[in-house]
């Protein structure tokens, strides 16, 4: 069957906004905070270390738990509610400006990595539809889609928060064959994590799942349908 559609994963796939840019954008959000005229009387390295020990912890017992919650800003405000209460400063205030300065640190270290845009704009003279299929609350991750550009780029955007179910869920990949309007057999789906993209494509009875494996890790077995290190190995594998 003809390849018809391209499902890709966000997250370590098309978007590059790793550990260390993440911890770059605590830091300056603690920063900023611990600059502000006021009583506050809290360490920027203390803030930084307790916002990224809770928002670790939360994050890694709601993936265990299979949690997408639909409003990922408002986790980002109780984070740094708490991580300020921790420093003993709690102030409603104060957690507001946070959640606000996260947003907008966060959103000026987002990039997508050099290979997404051309290969994207090949992909579009060899398959009708491409779509994106990504874990994770709903706001924040359509504000990585909305900030990066990416919008123009797809045809659709399918969130685990929005819809309710998460990769390798076999349902959301049904969801993004919907959108796309083609049979799940005729869809190839693109994506970093051998648990959820290759896995989550098996499930789901996909034309084949292509494991990005940008850090060149040793290959599982069994082994995926196919491996490539870069997206602009894609468009070849299409023509098979």
């Amino acid at each position: 069957m003809r390849t018809r559609a391209v499902f890709l994963d966000l997250d370590g796939t098309l978007l590059d906004y790793d550990a260390n840019a993440w911890r770059l954008t605590v830091e300056a959000v603690a920063r900023q905070l611990s600059e502000m005229p006021g009583d506050q009387r809290f360490e920027s390295e203390l803030l930084t270390g307790t916002y990224i020990e809770l928002s670790s912890r939360y994050f890694r017992e709601a993936e265990k738990a299979g949690d997408a919650p639909a409003d990922g800003h408002a986790i980002w405000r109780e984070l740094w509610g708490a991580a300020l209460a921790a420093c003993r400063y709690a102030d409603d205030a104060l957690a507001n400006e946070a959640a606000a300065l996260y947003e907008a640190e966060r959103a000026v270290r987002y990039r997508l990595y050099s290979d997404v845009v051309p290969t994207l704009t090949e992909l579009r003279t060899r398959v009708d539809e491409l779509v994106l299929i990504t874990n994770g609350p709903g706001s924040t991750q359509r504000h990585k889609v909305e900030v990066t550009g990416l919008t123009v780029l797809l045809d659709a955007v399918i969130i685990s928060g929005e819809a309710g179910v998460a990769k390798p869920d076999p349902a959301i990949f049904v969801l993004a064959a919907r959108a796309a309007g083609v049979p799940l057999a005729a869809a190839w789906h693109v994506g970093d994590s051998l648990a959820s993209d290759i896995a989550g494509a098996a499930n789901a009875g996909l034309g084949a799942g292509v494991w990005l494996n940008r850090t060149h890790a040793a290959a599982p077995e069994p082994p995926p349908d196919y491996e490539i290190t870069s997206l602009t190995e894609l468009p070849g594998l299409l023509q098979r």
